[in-house]
């Protein structure tokens, strides 16, 4: 189940300046849906996706406050999980070849919208719930 990999691109500035580091997170679960939604009568159209990373995946991981006050030298290597982080199944960046933004801009993507931390059972894991997907922010 936990055999897919994505490339996270956590925000660490504001969206204008696209500062984003990007960390490529394998053993993890990545999976889309469409799905309908508007008005009766009137089309509609909304993509939804839905990101496992069970904690043996999780090096690196460091809690949203965690990540805010870790000065930009020491931000490879750890990653977090928060609203407006994206999310880019099936590929890696291909490291400093491209830019994060720029990778951003053409990859096709979904944004994080809300992340839960589920630490009982069999598989605990962060879960993070991923909106309409895009291509460019």
């Amino acid at each position: 189940m936990t055999n897919d990999r994505v490339t996270l691109l956590c925000r660490y500035g504001p969206l204008q300046a696209g500062a984003w580091q990007p960390v490529v997170l394998e053993g993890v679960y990545f999976a889309a849906a469409d799905g309908r939604s508007g008005p009766p009568g009137q089309p509609g159209r909304r993509s939804r996706g839905m990101l496992v990373v069970p904690y043996a995946a999780a090096a690196g991981y460091v809690s949203p406050a965690a990540w805010q006050a870790l000065p930009p030298e020491q931000r490879a290597g750890h990653f977090t999980l928060r609203p407006g982080d994206a999310v880019c199944p099936g590929g890696a960046w291909p490291g400093q070849a491209e830019s994060p933004a720029a990778f951003l801009a053409r990859t096709p993507h979904w944004v994080i919208t809300q992340v839960a931390d589920r630490p009982h059972g069999r598989l605990a894991h962060f879960e993070a719930v991923c909106g309409e997907q895009g291509v460019g922010l």
